[in-house]
C-alpha cells in the first residue's frame, strides 16, 4: 500500500469515527438522563396540605436548584429579572394540582420552557 493510500485510509477512518460519534450523540436524549431527588407533585402537595413546611420547602428548594442547573447548562437565566418567586410558586402549585403523578423535574422542565418562550416573546423585534 502506498503512503498516500495509507493516509487516505486513516483520514477516512477518522471521518467515519467522527460521524459515528456524532450520530450517537444526537440520539442521546433527556430520556436517558436520571434525575435524582425529584419527588412527585403529589408528595409536594401533600406536604403543603398537611402544613409540613420542612418537606414543602425541601421540595421547592430542590425545584429552584433544578431550574438553576438548567440555566447554567443552557446559559439561559430563566430565574432572572421579570419573574417573581410568587408567580413561580403559583405556577408550580397549578401544575402539580393538575398533574399530581408527575415529578417536580417534569414541572421544572415545562416551567423552564415556558419562561424561555416568555423571554423570546419579550425581545424587541
Amino acid at each position: 500500500m502506498t503512503r498516500v493510500k495509507s493516509l487516505t485510509h486513516r483520514v477516512l477512518a477518522c471521518v467515519l469515527l467522527a460521524l459515528t460519534l456524532a450520530v450517537t450523540a444526537t440520539h442521546a436524549s433527556a430520556q436517558d438522563v436520571t434525575v435524582r431527588g425529584s419527588g412527585t407533585c403529589q408528595d409536594y402537595l401533600d406536604a403543603k396540605r398537611s402544613n409540613n413546611v420542612q418537606e414543602a420547602v425541601k421540595d421547592l428548594t430542590w425545584f429552584m436548584g433544578y431550574l438553576s442547573g438548567l440555566a447554567v447548562a443552557t446559559h439561559v437565566n430563566v430565574l432572572g429579572k421579570g419573574d417573581s418567586a410568587e408567580s413561580m410558586l403559583d405556577w408550580v402549585d397549578a401544575y402539580c394540582g393538575r398533574y399530581p403523578a408527575k415529578y417536580l423535574s417534569d414541572a421544572g422542565d415545562l416551567y423552564y420552557t415556558y419562561r424561555v418562550e416568555q423571554m423570546k416573546a419579550s425581545y424587541p423585534k
